[in-house]
């Protein structure tokens, strides 16, 4: 209904939960498992330092890096 997904924004999508420094957050969703990731074997701390790795090693520009390490901090 209606009132249940509103109850869910007001829930889920205010920024009073919990702080945390990017590598922070890094760890805290390496605990978590993706069932929709195909390669659920690699954990997702693993799988953002690899996108930021092959991002540099392709010679992409720092905030290319940058968005490849994080994209799934979002």
């Amino acid at each position: 209904t209606l009132d249940f997904v509103l109850d869910r924004k007001r829930e889920y999508l205010t920024l009073h939960r919990r702080r945390m420094g990017v590598w922070e957050a890094l760890e805290w969703l390496d605990t978590l498992v993706d069932d929709s990731d195909p390669d659920t074997s690699l954990g997702q701390l693993e799988h953002s330092l690899q996108a930021a790795e092959a991002a540099r090693r392709d010679g992409r520009p720092d905030w290319w890096v940058l968005t490849a390490l994080i994209h799934d901090l979002g």
